[in-house]
């Protein structure tokens, strides 16, 4: 018993946090700040140095430089899961699909299944708690579509 009540104080007292923002982003400023906007589908899993990690190839280039190219594969920090869930939010997402409990970002990935991936620094680790790996149904998916059309119509200022 004593046990517990350690841990609850512990919560408590704000010595455990779950995750907290360094930067509260919006989901417009997430696309702009991303250095690419991939569709990625994931094709292997592996572990190297004790982490898991995921292998997707590029189907898609929505942002980016030529270092994103169609077909091209890339690794990030990720494990599988046999199903995966969707975010049960409304597009424009807000918030990334929470897998974990108190968890900043989602690393399940189900083998097969697409994502939409906002890199930066080559991870789409960078922004905690926002939608930067979310699985899609395809490059007709709501969300792909709303990120689209927001970058159709967004004009990059290059000062």
């Amino acid at each position: 018993m004593n046990k517990y009540l350690s841990i609850f104080w512990l919560l408590l007292s704000g010595q455990v946090l779950a995750c907290s923002l360094v930067e509260q982003l919006s989901t417009e400023e997430m696309i702009v700040q991303s250095e690419a906007i991939v569709i990625g589908t994931v094709i292997g899993f592996g572990e190297e140095q004790n982490e898991n990690y995921v292998l997707f190839e590029i189907d898609k280039k929505i942002k980016g430089d030529d270092s994103f190219r169609i077909g091209l594969g890339k690794r990030i920090k990720g494990s599988e899961v046999a199903k995966n869930l969707n975010n049960r939010g409304d597009v424009p997402y807000q918030e990334n699909r929470r897998t974990r409990p108190g968890a900043c970002a989602s690393y399940d990935y189900e083998f097969g299944s697409s994502y939409l991936f906002f890199l930066k620094e080559k991870t789409p680790y960078w922004a905690g708690l926002k939608p930067v790996n979310e699985k899609i149904t395809g490059d007709q998916d709501p969300w792909v579509a709303w990120v689209e059309g927001f970058l159709a119509g967004y004009h990059f200022n290059k000062n």
